[in-house]
């Protein structure tokens, strides 16, 4: 079975600002015989938790596989563990408000024993040598990568440090294939704020059904026929017809494995169109070559779709404009849609099996909530303390039936206590948006 587009592909913007972390004062050893110690308590916790960033060639600033690099902060690691600022999992734990694979998530108890290790003196305990995990990647992925670019300001007053370029992408495959997971490498990690891939028949229509796609990317392309790529504040440019949206990434996510055994077709005869977000407030325009690295599979055994939207930034489009006002801790957005609504035929059921939250830098929580039936709203994700530079997709332990009847809601609440003009929504990281990504998986005999 064949049927529209599930939802309004309206894309968020992100910033990317790797958290550096600053030397906490010394510990001084207290000698307790009781003591946790980092060898024989504490690195085990980093190893699984924490030592995927922060090892040598990881994305943190220091390792924690090393006891010398590792005791100096100690008070630190105490800290932003029992604020769980680290490791970052921004959503609220302990299933009151969705049930999640917490996996890469500190327990209750492990952080109690950091901080038993910190009061204690942060000893070192008996030194063992023990494999330094890996960072995560994808064995075997397939790579396609933008050609060099240097971006420049280009954005107007919705963004106003900022440039969205989307670049066709030939994938070089010889058959049918489907992705499964992804990895994205920036090129330039200082700039780059977010990645988006769409899958595009070059031969197919347009969204208005006046050309091919083709021919729209070559019109765009030719508003600056000396520069590599195009403007795209829309999804893969305006007016370009896109078949799926399977890469979302933002500044924190790592590898991405499509959960619950479904995948994305990718015929021979597509593009890939990588959509990046540019932003320059904080540093100059320098080059930039992203790659894109694909999982692929022969077969999969359910088709993924993404529902996505933002009713915030589409009130640019359907005045009055939601700007935020001024000078308050606590400003709050809210918007709703259902199955029906989005599209969803009557007699499918789709399962939701992860959530992805975004907001920009006023962000301060975030909620998700779920109606199975079209009655009372059941909270399935909630942020408490949102942290722009850390943005993850989150996979559902167990996933959420989503029909024709279904209902989902989402609040973005802000912090505008430090501006003195009002926010416009916006794809600029100094603008505003509240912004929701589901992905989901058909029934196994349906095809999108």
């Amino acid at each position: 079975m064949k049927y529209p587009s599930l939802l309004p592909l309206i894309f968020a913007t992100t910033s990317f600002a790797v958290a550096c972390s600053e030397d906490a004062t010394n510990v001084s050893p207290r000698e307790t015989a009781s003591a946790p110690t980092y060898y024989q308590d504490v690195l085990p916790i980093f190893d699984a938790k924490c030592v995927q960033c922060h090892q040598e060639g990881g994305i943190a600033p220091f390792s924690l596989h090393d006891y010398d690099e590792a005791r100096p902060r100690a008070d630190q690691i105490a800290a932003y563990t029992a604020d769980r600022i680290m490791p970052p999992y921004l959503l609220e734990t302990g299933g009151e408000c969705g049930s999640f694979d917490e996996s890469i998530a500190l327990t209750n108890e492990q952080i109690s024993l950091i901080g038993e290790w910190t009061r204690g003196g942060a000893l070192e305990g008996t030194p063992v040598d023990t494999a330094i995990p890996p960072v995560p990647t994808l064995e075997d992925g397939h790579d396609i990568s933008i050609p060099e670019f240097v971006p420049q300001i280009d954005g107007g007053p919705l963004a106003l440090f900022d440039e969205y370029r989307c670049f066709a992408v030939p994938t070089n495959l010889s058959e049918r294939a489907f992705v499964t997971g992804y990895d994205v490498l920036p090129g330039n990690r200082q700039i780059v704020h977010h990645v988006l891939a769409f899958i595009v028949d070059p031969n197919a229509m347009s969204e208005d059904g006046s050309m091919t796609n083709q021919q729209v990317m070559d019109g765009l392309h030719a508003q600056s026929p000396d520069r590599n790529g195009w403007p795209c504040f829309n999804m893969a440019g305006d007016n370009v017809a896109v078949e799926s949206a399977p890469v979302t990434w933002a500044p924190g996510q790592g590898v991405v494995e499509y959960p619950g055994g479904m995948g994305v077709a990718l015929e021979p005869d597509r593009i890939m169109v990588m959509q990046i977000h540019y932003n320059m407030a904080d540093a100059a325009p320098a080059p930039d070559q992203t790659t894109l690295r694909l999982k692929l599979s022969p077969t999969t055994e359910r088709q993924g779709v993404f529902l996505m939207g933002d009713d915030l930034l589409r009130t640019l489009y359907q005045p009055p404009t939601n700007a935020l006002p001024p000078g308050q801790d606590s400003v709050k957005f809210t918007w709703e849609t259902s199955g029906a609504e989005i599209g969803l035929p009557p007699g499918i059921s789709l399962d939701v099996l992860a959530l992805f939250p975004h907001m920009h830098g006023r962000g301060h929580k975030y909620t998700f909530e779920y109606s199975p039936d079209g009655g009372d709203y059941q909270c399935q994700g909630r942020v408490n303390a949102w942290d722009f530079n850390w943005q993850r997709i989150y996979d559902y332990a167990t996933p959420l039936p989503f029909t024709a009847d279904s209902k989902f809601r989402v609040t973005c609440d802000y912090d505008t206590s430090k501006d003195a003009a009002p926010v416009l929504p916006g794809w600029g990281t100094r603008n505003e948006m509240c912004f929701v990504m589901l992905m989901a998986a058909l029934p196994a005999n349906v095809q999108p």
